[in-house]
Formats: structure tokens, C-alpha cells, sequence
């Protein structure tokens, strides 16, 4: 069954595997240098943040509750791959780093959203086909 653990989950230089879906409950998850993948399973957490790190849902669905979040970084783009279903009136905030993409979302973006803001400075690269209908505002830096 779905676990009650609220926290936020930490995956830091590490892999964390999901081995089933909803395991992680409403908390959310934080992966510096590592990867968070949910091994085709699917899971709903809160905000997600990435510094250098991989968000991979596989052949299931990551959703977040959240803002996602990109930290800078000096030396690697952040990845989020699969699927990812956001909340209505979602928020990507991506901050400017040293390298060219400061995060590549090659997931599919899904949503009932009416719009997707990206805010910071840094650059988004859009590389999915993305399935919500609504806006996307950008008030700073760059989306491709």
C-alpha cells in the first residue's frame, strides 16, 4: 500500500529505484548528483528539486504537487525524462549555471494546467511532446 512517510527524500550521489508505484507519499524529493527513477512505476511526490541530478519516471508517470526546481550547477545538466504531470498553474523555476542547459525536460509534460510558468534566469530546453493545453510564461532566462 502507499506509505505514510511525508518527509522529503534526499537522493544525493546516489540511485534511488522505485520498486513499486506511490510509494513515496506527498513528501518531496530532493536528488543532487544522483538519480530518482521510478523504474516504470508511476508516483505522486510534492516539490521536486534537481542539482545535477536525473528525474526518470521510465514507462510510469512522476507527478508533482510542486514547484520543480533546477539548483546551478557548474558542470552538468539536469534531466527529467518519462512522464511529468504537474499541478494546474505549475511552476518550473531554473536557475543559471555554467553549463549551456541548465535542465533538459525530454518528458512528456502533462497537465489539466492552464498555464506553466518557468521562472529564474537559467535555460529550460523543452524536448518532449508536451500534452497540456494552457500558457507558457516565461519571466526570466530562456525556454527552448
Amino acid at each position: 500500500g502507499a506509505n505514510a512517510y511525508t518527509s522529503t527524500t534526499f537522493v544525493n550521489k546516489v540511485t534511488l529505484t522505485e520498486g513499486a508505484s506511490d510509494v513515496l507519499s506527498t513528501g518531496g524529493v530532493t536528488v543532487v548528483g544522483g538519480t530518482f527513477t521510478l523504474n516504470g512505476n508511476s508516483d505522486s511526490v510534492g516539490a521536486i528539486s534537481l542539482t545535477a541530478g536525473i528525474a526518470a519516471s521510465g514507462a510510469g508517470t512522476l507527478t508533482t504537487t510542486g514547484t520543480l526546481t533546477t539548483v546551478a550547477n557548474a558542470n552538468t545538466t539536469s534531466l527529467v525524462t518519462g512522464t511529468l504531470a504537474v499541478p494546474a498553474a505549475a511552476t518550473m523555476s531554473v536557475a543559471d549555471g555554467l553549463v549551456e542547459d541548465d535542465v533538459v525536460v525530454s518528458a512528456v509534460v502533462t497537465s489539466a494546467s492552464t498555464s506553466l510558468a518557468k521562472r529564474g534566469t537559467g535555460l529550460l530546453v523543452h524536448a518532449g511532446s508536451n500534452t497540456y493545453t494552457g500558457s507558457t510564461l516565461d519571466t526570466a532566462g530562456t525556454i527552448k
